[in-house]
């Protein structure tokens, strides 16, 4: 693709993305975010506003801060802390999952943990994790499944605050809610689909798996440069294979439907969201806006059920 006149142009996404300093929703008028140059690596609704998670990287932590009305609030018992991967949200809304750790090179001595609370930010619940570097990853029903750093693994969260280790995985790429499965890699190639116990359903042969649709039927993968996968989440079979124009960026691939895709595509010196249909055909999302100092004014973010439309 050599110009933006070569994309059909289609509806406006049906889950929220960021532009800017915004939140946009596909209905409703969003929300501000703080303005500055922190940039945003995750998002959840939470008590009144955002749960949001920066791209201020540093010895693999990151920020996480409450928004309110474009301001983080100081007040926030999580504020001050840093945290380690973005937010989560539950399947049907009504919970929300973060990760507070230590903060490298401070005088923080507070000890790690995973939290849960209601989406109304009451409830909250907390699982102390030590010094560990943790990614909290997705819910398995009232569960959370997250990654551990330093010695590697993956566990779920139980009720009488003693994980279960996650066998014969070294971490968790992805959860289905829908369906209880797991995407789960060894080494440097998330390539296995697992149930929660563990149990390997199957392995994809080459490339590395990415997400599930959120009905958890099928598997987003990247099997080579420019080239997505649709596989048979039960099966691994392969449903369709897409290769993507120039310009596109695989690694912001996120779901938006059963059937559609979004992810980022530039061209031209401007950057726009597209949408990818399973039977390749790709429109254009949003306006073409153009890049500053290399950085797109687009965040696509995973969108959990409730937000869809």
């Amino acid at each position: 693709m050599k110009t933006w006149a070569e994309l059909e142009k289609g509806v406006p996404p049906r889950i929220p993305y960021i532009q800017d300093d915004r939140y946009v929703t596909p209905s409703g008028p969003g929300l501000d975010l703080p303005t500055g140059r922190r940039g945003v690596s995750g998002v959840a609704r939470f008590s009144g506003g955002l749960l949001l998670s920066d791209a201020t990287y540093f010895e693999g932590t990151n920020g996480i801060a409450l928004v309110k009305d474009g301001a983080r609030v100081r007040s926030w018992p999580s504020a001050g802390h840093c945290s380690s991967g973005g937010p989560i949200g539950s399947a049907d809304g009504e919970y929300v999952a973060w990760v507070t750790v230590r903060c490298p090179e401070s005088e923080d001595t507070s000890v790690g943990a995973v939290h849960v609370a209601r989406v109304d930010g009451t409830g909250e619940v907390t699982q102390p994790v030590g010094a560990e570097r943790v990614a909290v990853v997705g819910f398995l029903g009232r569960s959370v499944v997250y990654n551990t750093g330093f010695i590697r693994g993956a566990w779920i969260t139980s009720s009488d605050g003693r994980p279960r280790r996650i066998p014969g995985v070294d971490t968790v790429q992805a959860v289905s809610p829908a369906t209880g499965d797991l995407i789960g890699q060894v080494a440097d190639r998330a390539h296995l689909v697992l149930d929660g116990d563990g149990e390997v359903l199957w392995r994809a042969p080459t490339g590395g798996l990415v997400s599930f649709s959120p009905d958890g039927t099928k598997v987003l993968g990247i099997v080579a440069p420019g080239r997505l996968s649709v596989l048979h989440s039960r099966t691994g079979d392969a449903a369709t294979t897409i290769d993507m124009p120039r310009g596109a960026d695989l690694e912001s691939v996120v779901w938006e439907t059963e059937r559609t895709l979004l992810t980022l595509l530039r061209c031209d010196g401007a950057v726009a969201i597209v949408r990818v249909h399973l039977d390749g055909h790709i429109e254009r999302a949003t306006l073409p806006l153009g890049l500053e100092d290399d950085r797109s004014p687009y965040v696509l973010v995973q969108a959990w059920a409730a937000e869809r439309r």
